[in-house]
């Protein structure tokens, strides 16, 4: 799971991945989930574009990428500290959600509710290849709990949630 950040200053297109080219191979896929499941495939056209019913991008959300390039090739972004735009907000079920900010998050002091609660067993949950962590809602007393305590620049995240729940990132907690 990965989120694009700063990726509004592109206006959302896939211009970003177009300006890394040699990085993604013919084939290689994107997806996200956004009230439906999004996917775009790399084609082998001249020059190679992606297509599909993913054509946006967002700091907003996170993806899932079918990656066959080289290992150790990144997608490199810039720009200062940033803050989304709007508040994240998580329905019922699971969410696939990017994270905007350029620094890292503490699970449990670094976002504050806007609207609704966390619940018993509500989940955060990212990987990378065949690692995976997680941070399970334990209560008020406990909160998150789990192997997962940051939520981090270009990572994205899996959150399931039984009430709707929004909230920001705490400003004051970096």
């Amino acid at each position: 799971m990965i989120s694009f950040n700063c990726i509004e200053d592109s206006g959302g297109s896939f211009d970003i991945i177009k300006n890394a080219a040699g990085i993604f191979r013919t084939d290689d896929k994107i997806m996200t989930r956004d009230e439906e499941l999004l996917l775009s495939t790399l084609d082998s056209s001249n020059p190679p574009r992606f297509v599909g019913s993913l054509n946006r991008l967002s700091s907003s959300l996170a993806y899932k990428v079918l990656y066959s390039g080289e290992e150790g090739k990144s997608l490199v972004q810039g720009g200062g500290i940033r803050f989304p735009a709007e508040d994240v907000v998580l329905k019922p079920g699971w969410n696939w959600i990017g994270h905007a900010p350029l620094i890292s998050y503490d699970v449990n002091s670094g976002i504050e509710l806007v609207s609704g609660q966390f619940t018993y067993d509500d989940q955060f949950k990212t990987r990378s290849g065949s690692d995976v962590e997680f941070a399970t809602y334990a209560g008020s007393e406990f909160g998150f709990v789990g192997n997962l305590a940051e939520l981090k620049p270009g990572s994205g995240y899996e959150v399931r949630v039984k009430m709707a729940v929004t909230f920001r990132y705490n400003a004051t907690s970096f």
